[in-house]
């Protein structure tokens, strides 16, 4: 999960503030900076949000609901100054499941959770495709600096290009989703990942269509 992750950054850097395991107001402290930035990436979860009342958990909890996220601080004789995080912004974690890390059903619903398949069929892909990577030329390569800037450019594209997407199918999917209170977020969830699905693959969809 942590190599997926490393990697995504790596492609959008620039568009990515790191949240690191610093004082707990820092991270307000710092807005101007995170407002610069479209995502924030934040470095083992449970370390930063494991002190109850922590400023973090509100800072998740307001910018994944679609909320700035204020605090207000006291500076010198009575004067306060207002530290605003802007919404709009997508926020990205890594937690190893091994961790004793119990998020709440607030928190909890607010995420995408990606889980790496520990099974032993998946086991079996891995090895056979590392082992083939050793005589079948071109499965093991890596891309060329070329091909890694003209990827990281399409990325980056894919999340600044804004369009206006009409789903036909929405009220039918609503359908399957259970009636509880985490699927107010993950309803969102979906639809943002069906949405984004269709902007990274607008190129291909473009082409075939040509065809």
């Amino acid at each position: 999960k942590t190599k997926i992750v490393a990697r995504l950054i790596k492609l959008i850097e620039e568009s990515v503030y790191t949240i690191g395991l610093s004082s707990d107001t820092a991270v307000m402290h710092d807005c101007e900076e995170i407002n610069k930035k479209e995502f924030i990436y934040i470095q083992e979860l449970q370390k930063a949000m494991s002190k109850k009342g922590a400023t973090i958990i509100e800072v998740v909890k307001d910018i994944s609901d679609g909320k700035s996220s204020a605090r207000r601080v006291t500076v010198s004789m009575g004067s306060t100054v207002e530290y605003v995080i802007n919404p709009g912004k997508t926020i990205i974690y890594t937690l190893a499941n091994e961790n004793e890390f119990k998020k709440d059903i607030e928190t909890g619903r607010r995420f995408v959770q990606l889980y790496t398949d520990k099974g032993r069929e998946q086991t079996e892909k891995i090895i056979e495709n590392k082992a083939k990577s050793r005589y079948v030329e071109g499965l093991g390569r890596n891309l060329s600096e070329a091909e890694k800037d003209e990827f990281r450019h399409y990325v980056n594209a894919c999340i600044y290009e804004k369009m206006d997407f009409r789903d036909p199918f929405s009220s039918h999917v609503a359908d399957f989703f259970p009636r509880c209170l985490k699927s107010r977020g993950f309803i969102n969830h979906y639809f943002n990942l069906t949405d984004a699905c269709a902007k990274y693959m607008r190129k291909k969809r473009h082409h075939d269509e040509e065809k």
